[in-house]
């Protein structure tokens, strides 16, 4: 299935800590609830099946263009290689989304994930059921490529 989200990506940010008596209690910062709560009702908008197998997901984030960036540079942006860091965004975005379109992140066994600049902020999700079968030919076959590179 594939899913667009037309929301800008927001990292996961570092929890906070709050001390309440005698306990410590961690929350997201504002933002990252913000984002996860906004992109919870866009995904629920989209009527989604609520997977329990295990799921290859790819996810490409499509990152605004700073506003000083001149046309030629609009046209053929580089490397999105700038801060957020795609691991932070993952975070937030799986976070968001599970309960939703899996039942846990833990079912995700296979991950891409991509950022690219646009003049169109958005996520881009495609989720696929795994098959036991697939998941060994595809093991099988990055481990025949890394003993390609190795020679």
């Amino acid at each position: 299935m594939q899913y667009t989200f037309d929301i800008t990506p927001v990292p996961q940010g570092r929890p906070r800590f709050v001390k309440r008596g005698s306990f410590v209690q961690a929350y997201d910062p504002k933002t990252s609830k913000e984002f996860k709560e906004k992109l919870k009702k866009l995904a629920i908008q989209q009527s989604p099946t609520l997977s329990e197998r295990a799921l290859e997901v790819s996810i490409v984030f499509y990152m605004s263009i700073p506003k000083s960036k001149s046309k030629k540079w609009r046209e053929r942006p580089p490397a999105h290689v700038v801060k957020s860091d795609i691991d932070n965004l993952v975070k937030g975005t799986l976070d968001a989304l599970t309960g939703i379109m899996w039942k846990d992140d833990s079912q995700i066994c296979m991950l891409s994930a991509h950022k690219v600049y646009s003049d169109h902020p958005r996520i881009e999700l495609v989720i696929r059921e795994v098959e036991d079968k697939r998941m060994s030919e595809y093991m099988w076959e990055q481990e025949r490529l890394c003993w390609e590179d190795d020679e």
